[in-house]
This record gives structure tokens, C-alpha cells and sequence, in this order.
């Protein structure tokens, strides 16, 4: 009695389909998944030996294997933004190195993993505009992934569910009342941000930052460029209100910080080895 477009669009189903049909069964999911947590590893480590070097890409490339929130977002059922800690670094590799017929692949299939994926990426095409690295491409990017969320979230989707905007339960005390739906958060974000502070600094909040950044010596916050890359995990789990899996890191929604966090600290561990080269 209800759509499946109204609550995700997940295009991707149909490339990850093409391997079901070889094998269907539930295993194969839960493989693919932990297959392309896994191979983030490459392009995390490439992304890093082309700052930092070998030798400490190498190192944080093993942190990355041990890193417990990556572990935990596989641990739970199959869902779909575990893919995107592959996409994300992926995507920035192909953008520094200026591979952009497969950068534009990449895109789009990180793209087509849910309606929300709009947003992480479009993070990612700011920093890199901040940081000086192609910024024409990067806005590029960032008006596809605008585009591409606003148009899920705000139009497609609440028409298959009669107007209504799914999954706002998630973040119920940071709706306004007077406006309702994501819209009513964004208003709550941008307009009370007294609420949003007290919000934030609840014990479950910080415990769970803990144990996002204690594994990395808290690198990934060194830079100001740093902090920007947080904001998609900063959105969909620490302003979360309505539901406590999102702040407990055996849960998908770590894939909101995994891929940034190395990349973040990639960047912050450049700027301590080569100062006067660093990237603000």
C-alpha cells in the first residue's frame, strides 16, 4: 500500500542485479557490500600517496582495514551508502587525476545509489573548489549533485507519497512546526542554532564523535578544510532526533564519515609534512 520510489530511489539496484542473477541469494548482497567497503582501501591509498607519499599512504591505508566504524556499517542487513565509501574516494581520485570519462561514471553511479547521495558528493566537489583543485569541474559537480538531491528529496519522492517527505521522523524535534518536512529541519538548522548547539552536545553525540575520530588522533579536524568534509555525517546522524541507530556505529550511517575522514586526514597529515605546500 505504498511506493518504494516515495521512500528511496536506488538506481543502483540494477547494476548490482546483473550479480544477484548469477547467484541469488542473500549472501551475495551482504558480499558485494563488504566487497566494496573493502576495496576502498585503493583508492583511499592512492588518493594519499599522491600527498603524503608511499610510505604513509601505506599506514593509513592499514588504519582504514582496522577502522571499526567502516567494519561495523557492513555488520547490519544490506543497505546502500556503504557503496558510497568506495564512490566517494573514487571519485576524488579520477577528479585529481584528471580521468574524466570515468570521473563522470563514478559520478553517476554514486549517484544512483540513493536519492541523499546528492549531498555527500556535493561536499566533496566544494572542498576540493576551496582547496584550489579544479574548481570549474568541481562546481561542475556540485550543481549535478545539488540538482540531483533536491530534486529526489523536495519534488519526485513526496509525489509518490501524496506530498509528504519521507524519513523526517528521523530528525522529528529539529522540524519546525510551522513549515514541516525536510524544508522544517533546514529552517530549525539555519534559524535556531542555539537548539541545534544544545542538540549536538548530548552525551550520546559526543560519544559516538569519539569513536569516529579517537582511531584517527582527531587528524581530519587540523585543517579548516577539514571540517567542511564532516558535514554529511554531521547532517544524517548527529542531527538525527527520532531514532538511535544512527549514532551507533554497527549501523549503515557510518558510511557518511568513513570516506571522509580519511580524506580529511590525508589532507591534515600533508599539510604536517610539507607546511608551505599545504592546502588550507
Amino acid at each position: 500500500n505504498f511506493s518504494h520510489a516515495g521512500y528511496h530511489q536506488t538506481y543502483f539496484t540494477y547494476v548490482i542485479g546483473l550479480v544477484y542473477l548469477l547467484w541469488p541469494h542473500p549472501e551475495t548482497l551482504l558480499i558485494l557490500q563488504a566487497g566494496f567497503v573493502a576495496a576502498a582501501v585503493i583508492p583511499l591509498f592512492l588518493i594519499a600517496r599522491r600527498l603524503v607519499g608511499p610510505g604513509v599512504a601505506a599506514t593509513l591505508a592499514v588504519a582504514y582495514s582496522l577502522y571499526a566504524p567502516a567494519q561495523g556499517g557492513i555488520m547490519y542487513d544490506f543497505h546502500y551508502q556503504p557503496f558510497s565509501v568506495f564512490f566517494i574516494p573514487l571519485v576524488g581520485y579520477l577528479f585529481m587525476t584528471r580521468r574524466n570519462v570515468a570521473l563522470v561514471l563514478a559520478v553517476a553511479l554514486h549517484l544512483s545509489l540513493r536519492e541523499d547521495m546528492g549531498l555527500p558528493l556535493g561536499v566533496l566537489a566544494v572542498f576540493f573548489a576551496l582547496t584550489g583543485q579544479r574548481p570549474r569541474v568541481a562546481l561542475a559537480i556540485l550543481a549535478v549533485s545539488l540538482a540531483h538531491f533536491v530534486a529526489f528529496k523536495f519534488v519526485i519522492m513526496p509525489r509518490h507519497l501524496g506530498g509528504e517527505a519521507a524519513y523526517t521522523s528521523m530528525f522529528s524535534k529539529l522540524v519546525a512546526a510551522d513549515v514541516g518536512g525536510m524544508a522544517g529541519v533546514l529552517v530549525t538548522i539555519i534559524g535556531n542554532p542555539g537548539y541545534l548547539l544544545q542538540t549536538l552536545l548530548a552525551a550520546d553525540r559526543l560519544e559516538y564523535v569519539l569513536l569516529v575520530f579517537a582511531p584517527l588522533a582527531f587528524l581530519p579536524l587540523r585543517r579548516a578544510s577539514g571540517w567542511l568534509l564532516l558535514i554529511p555525517g554531521v547532517m544524517f546522524t548527529l542531527f538525527t532526533t527520532g531514532v538511535t541507530a544512527s549514532l551507533m556505529i554497527s549501523f549503515q550511517y557510518t558510511a557518511l564519515w568513513t570516506p571522509f575522514v580519511f580524506i580529511g586526514t590525508a589532507w591534515a597529515l600533508a599539510a604536517i609534512e610539507a607546511p608551505s605546500r599545504a592546502v588550507q
